[in-house]
């Protein structure tokens, strides 16, 4: 079998790695100058300081159930990549 036929899973994205990414980030994101230096960037970008633009926000993003309007449209759940879900995306499911 080739490697896809076998399920094949790239080793560097994994739960374990998206896990160790995810508290580097909130790290990174505690630090003084980081915050410094995102409130020196043109505000049309800073969404990307807060949260970023990352797999790590997709891994775990917070889940709410849609409103009725969403419901009868066939959307009964939204997500937020905003980093703070729990618990984590499946891995297949982010690839």
């Amino acid at each position: 079998l080739n490697e896809r036929e076998k399920g094949f899973r790239p080793s560097v994205v994994s739960d374990t790695y998206l896990s160790e990414v995810k508290s580097a980030e909130e790290a990174l994101r505690s630090l003084s100058g980081w915050t410094e230096l995102c409130e020196a960037v043109p505000i049309e970008v800073r969404f990307l300081c807060s949260v970023g633009d990352s797999l790590v926000a997709m891994a775990f993003g917070s889940w709410q159930e849609a409103d009725m309007e969403k419901k009868l449209q066939g959307l009964d759940w939204e997500v937020t990549f905003d980093a703070q879900g729990v618990p984590q995306l499946p891995v297949e499911t982010l690839l």
